[in-house]
């Protein structure tokens, strides 16, 4: 993913939003990060990790977080170095994706 200087993953979507759609488009990156900083402090449990992107992503539209492995097979367990997490969601009408390779 290539991203803008603020975060933003680069997508030609980003051309329907307007300044505050763009704000809010930042949640998507920092509900990864967020997760990415659980993980490295030892949150292995899917479930938490799930609820607290959530909770950065309020009020959104998500469409689905998926964790999956290099391979993209759904995984039960985060492995460090083997794990993906995907993300979707609405801002206004405009439908964004991102993820992180951990």
């Amino acid at each position: 993913i290539v991203r803008e200087s603020d975060g933003l993953a680069l997508s030609s979507r980003n051309a329907y939003l307007d300044e505050e759609g763009k704000l809010m488009a930042l949640k998507l990156s920092r509900s990864l990060l967020n997760a990415s900083s659980l993980i490295k402090k030892g949150e292995i449990s899917l479930n938490i990790i799930r609820e607290k992107m959530l909770s950065v992503l309020e009020p959104l539209a998500v469409d689905y977080i998926a964790f999956v492995d290099y391979k993209f097979n759904e995984i039960s367990q985060i492995k460090q170095g083997d794990t993906i997490i995907l993300l979707a969601a609405k801002v206004g009408t405009t439908r964004l994706i991102d993820n992180i390779w951990l």
